[in-house]
């Protein structure tokens, strides 16, 4: 009777014998002055013919159960439940009727088809955010390849006559022209990293060392050091780790870094991956603002660049179910963490 769970006993005719508090209090039956000796069927007369025939089985010898299970009632109202339906056996082994344990599992049900309609809803907004921002960039960068070759061909026609004051204006939009172009493709990218998806088991030595050719040169003059340690295997997409590496090592040596190291630690089901550097270091007030987009603390004349190249870094790590954060103090480098999944515990 006060069991914590919703459970009713009932003969072969599944007329009521036993029932617990809490059926009486999830089925709203306290009008009843006693539901013992009640028919099921009188009680619930909207049971579906589906449930009826599962009775029977059970009435059989069967044991039925659903982990959950939709009840139209009368009122047009739908009640989720997650069920288990037995026999249970007299002393001399027959049948005797059926015990009922049931959980109603409307909210939690309610909970997860709002998600999904959620998650179908923010699936159909990125792919109609992706397919803007190709068009944009389409749209956009026709344009200003028309510009960048009208300037091309006017400091052509215009070089020999002396006009130094000319020549800083076309450069001035040459040089504007190729930063809207550099700034198009950035968001391109940033609108589209969530289709480069293709999950494997990555070498994260593998993807970090396609970063290392593109400073190549800077290692073989002593200009850069990079100390790299046994790096693991994780699961992800390779092109976009490698992205990720590239930002993180190249804003490293942009920011004045000559010397990066990496540093890997063992987190139970994640790998902690660390890029330390050297260089001109963060204010801990923007630790935070600086993964938004288009967020910069630098001129673009001191540092150039897009300003997504952090929100970048941060999408990606959350595609891979981690988290990035930075750990820094002005002029004292920057020490950016992020975490990755081990083979074998990221989720599908």
């Amino acid at each position: 009777k006060h069991a914590p769970a919703a459970i009713a006993m009932m003969d072969q005719e599944l007329r009521y014998i036993e029932v617990s508090d809490r059926w009486i209090q999830d089925y709203q039956l306290q009008y009843l002055d006693n539901i013992i000796g009640l028919s099921h069927y009188d009680v619930f007369p909207d049971i579906p013919e589906r449930w009826k025939e599962i009775h029977q089985r059970v009435l059989q010898g069967h044991v039925e159960k659903v982990e959950e299970d939709p009840f139209p009632r009368e009122d047009g109202s739908v009640v989720w439940l997650q069920w288990e339906c037995q026999p249970w056996y007299t002393e001399y082994n027959e049948v005797g009727g059926a015990i009922f344990f049931t959980k109603v599992i409307t909210h939690q049900k309610e909970m997860e088809l709002e998600l999904l309609r959620q998650k179908q809803a923010l699936q159909r907004s990125n792919s109609d955010l992706e397919h803007f921002a190709r068009a944009a960039s389409h749209d956009l960068q026709t344009p200003l390849r028309a510009v960048s070759s009208c300037v091309t061909l006017l400091q052509t026609l215009l070089q020999d006559d002396g006009r130094d004051d000319v020549e800083e204006l076309l450069s001035h939009i040459y040089t504007g022209v190729t930063r809207m172009r550099e700034l198009v493709r950035s968001i391109l990218s940033f609108s589209t990293l969530d289709q480069q998806v293709e999950l494997e088991s990555v070498d994260l030595e593998a993807a970090l060392g396609e970063v290392l050719s593109d400073h190549r040169q800077a290692l073989s003059e002593g200009q850069l050091k990079i100390d790299i340690p046994e790096l693991p295997t994780v699961y992800g997409a390779y092109s976009l780790l490698v992205q990720l590496f590239q930002n993180l090592v190249g804003n490293a040596v942009k920011y004045g870094g000559t010397e990066v190291k990496i540093s890997v630690a063992d987190e139970s089901e994640y790998w902690k991956i660390g890029v330390h550097d050297n260089g001109i270091g963060i204010d801990p007030t923007y630790k935070n603002s600086i993964f938004e987009i288009f967020k910069r603390l630098h001129s673009y004349s001191q540092y150039s660049g897009s300003g997504i190249g952090l929100a970048s870094c941060r999408r990606i790590v959350s595609i891979h179910q981690g988290k990035i954060w930075v750990e820094s103090e002005p002029n004292q480098g920057s020490s950016f963490y992020f975490t990755l999944p081990k083979e074998g515990y990221a989720s599908a």
